[in-house]
């Protein structure tokens, strides 16, 4: 969660390694997430967190910090978001891909002593799924949808079950594990990243950085109004390539690792 952007670290509450950040929740995903599950369900509470209760419920083993009421937390600059922000982050940050201080070989060492997730049994329900969609099974589709949305504790159990619903499952369900962009690809999904990375949002705290006359698409936590969000896109205006690119980015590049020992290898289309 970038801990130096803080003005007190509140990441050793959730693990020993200071981290630099990483993916963030795209509010419209966080939104869509608590529409279908509620805000209480077991798949929520291990996916995100709200920025409200890493700054305020957070012990940060500092008795001056630790020792204030929730009331006053809110209304004191020794905790919140320093004036750097958080880019690329919502209200809600990332949970499920933090390592815990429990997995690690030695708190503090980026060595983990638990084994690497490739691939769940959720995973292998929501293939199914699909395939009993494509050959015409929609009740065993069905069968294995609730599974999954009564295992996560979601308020969503359908009674019917669509194309539409297996994506929006495995969107939730698989969140941060790996298999989203080749499900894009593989569905034609791409419309909704053919912009990615124009305008990027940043997560502010006004007690340590006001909201500025220059800020641009401001957004208020609902919860508590200390937090806004504004976007910028100054990685598009110093001219980075940004968006995707139909006949390249459907496909990663062959790495000169790999071409440079075997010359017969052909460069995946637009990567030449």
């Amino acid at each position: 969660w970038r801990s130096d952007h803080f003005v007190a670290n509140p990441s050793t509450s959730y693990s020993s390694i200071d981290g630099w950040g990483g993916c963030g929740v795209p509010q419209e995903f966080a939104d869509e997430m608590i529409a279908n599950d509620g805000a209480d369900s077991y798949r929520l509470k291990a996916t995100m967190i709200p920025i409200t209760e890493v700054v305020y419920d957070t012990k940060y083993g500092i008795d001056e910090i630790d020792n204030m009421t929730r009331e006053e937390k809110q209304a004191s600059n020794k905790v919140g978001i320093n004036l750097k922000g958080l880019y690329g982050q919502s209200f809600y940050l990332p949970l499920k891909p933090v390592c815990r201080t429990a997995d690690l070989v030695t708190p503090g060492q980026n060595v983990r002593v638990n084994n690497f997730v490739i691939m769940r049994y959720a995973e292998v329900l929501l293939m199914y799924a699909e395939d009993c969609l494509q050959t015409g099974d929609a009740a065993t589709a069905k069968t294995y949808i609730n599974m999954i949305q009564q295992r996560a504790g979601s308020k969503t159990i359908s009674d019917e079950v669509d194309m539409n619903v297996v994506k929006r499952e495995k969107r939730l369900e698989l969140w941060r594990e790996g298999c989203r962009w080749a499900d894009l690809v593989r569905w034609g999904d791409i419309e909704g990243v053919k912009k990615a990375g124009q305008n990027v949002t940043v997560l502010y705290d006004k007690l340590s950085r006001p909201v500025s006359s220059t800020d641009e698409n401001v957004k208020y936590d609902p919860v508590d109004n200390r937090f806004y969000t504004g976007t910028t896109h100054a990685a598009k205006d110093r001219g980075d390539k940004i968006g995707f690119v139909k006949g390249k980015h459907e496909y990663f590049p062959f790495p000169n690792t790999v071409t440079s020992k075997n010359p017969n290898l052909k460069q995946n289309q637009g990567w030449e």
